[in-house]
């Protein structure tokens, strides 16, 4: 309990100085909401502060489960799974899908800050030699449901109009909407959920993105400002990152981030090198307390502890950062959301 409880007081630690830190480069960058909407800002402090803080202590808790996980290969789960062995005809097709889940998984590893050194030896040539984590068994099946939307964005097809309509872009996101539902009504853990939720969004950033179109609709921001915004928001899927390279891992806090920008949406860039700066705070903290001699055996005792997982439960575990009963066709413009990516 000891060892519990020290890490109690280490996070407390961690809550209280990025919440100083998010402070300090929210009144460095968003400096405009001192005289105009003072209340807004410290909003935007506390929910940020808040957010980044129970996603730091989620950050740590994946890298441990990580390190003490046993791989198994991807074929043999698939065999498993599927109870057939991968032949002749089922065996291309396998592979085809396999190859298209490695290029997507490639960034998802990335998306968790893990270098290509770090997971050179889990990416061999071929699919018998491929190893997943226990978490990507149903990263695995979600991927094959989103099937049509992951290869349009891996393969940079979502933003073509040719033969690709917006209409069947609309049914192709809602796929997203199915897959939050497989996760929901999985027999895991919220913890397990949260690795789940997180994947996705650090990967596509769909419900960020959506309340942004949604602000911007409800605006009726002009088309010519929509796309100097678009390359704003490029940013926040890294394609265009000025900052640190540090992608944008915010999850909770975007509803008052596109309360901000419904606002005032001239002052976007600001507000989105307020973002990067609160990634950099993120990415800083997690990096300091990973390379700490104790870091393994602190996060064991509190994965162990019986409240571990009613934490995750209260982060993203029961899809809090999730826009219900999005309407695509009316409460954003899907022919320009589909030029971010």
């Amino acid at each position: 309990m000891e060892d519990y409880e020290a890490l109690q007081m280490l996070a407390l630690n961690i809550k209280v100085d990025v919440s100083d830190k998010i402070f300090e480069q929210a009144y460095k960058f968003l400096s405009f909401l001192i005289e105009k909407d003072y209340t807004l800002l410290n909003k935007v402090c506390s929910e940020l502060g808040n957010s980044t803080y129970k996603q730091i202590i989620f950050e740590l808790c994946f890298d441990a489960y990580y390190n003490n996980s046993n791989p198994v290969t991807m074929y043999s789960h698939i065999r498993e799974s599927t109870n057939y062995t991968v032949e002749e005809n089922a065996k291309k097709e396998y592979i085809r899908s396999f190859d298209k889940l490695k290029k997507h998984q490639d960034k998802v590893y990335e998306s968790f800050g893990l270098d290509k050194d770090d997971i050179s030896d889990l990416h061999k040539n071929d699919a018998k030699s491929h190893l997943i984590f226990p978490y990507q068994k149903l990263q695995y099946e979600i991927m094959r449901m989103l099937k049509p939307l992951v290869y349009k964005l891996s393969e940079g097809k979502f933003s073509e109009n040719h033969n690709y309509s917006d209409q069947r872009a609309e049914e192709d996101l809602k796929l997203i909407d199915a897959a939050y539902d497989m996760i929901s009504k999985s027999e895991i853990s919220y913890f397990e959920k949260c690795i789940q939720y997180y994947h996705l969004e650090t990967q596509y950033h769909i419900e960020m993105l959506y309340r942004f179109f949604k602000a911007a609709n409800e605006n009726d921001r002009p088309i010519k400002l929509l796309k100097e915004d678009i390359l704003l928001f490029k940013r926040l899927l890294g394609e265009i990152n000025y900052v640190d390279n540090t992608a944008n891992h915010i999850i909770m806090g975007a509803d008052t981030l596109a309360d901000v920008y419904k606002i005032y949406p001239d002052e976007l860039e600001k507000l989105i090198n307020f973002i990067f700066e609160i990634n950099k705070i993120r990415k800083l903290t997690v990096r300091g307390f990973k390379v700490s001699n104790s870091f393994m055996y602190i996060m064991d005792e509190i994965m162990k502890h019986r409240e571990f997982d009613d934490f995750f439960k209260n982060y993203i575990g029961m899809g809090q950062h999730i826009v219900d009963s999005k309407d695509y066709s009316n409460d954003i413009n899907v022919k320009y959301f589909r030029k971010i990516y």
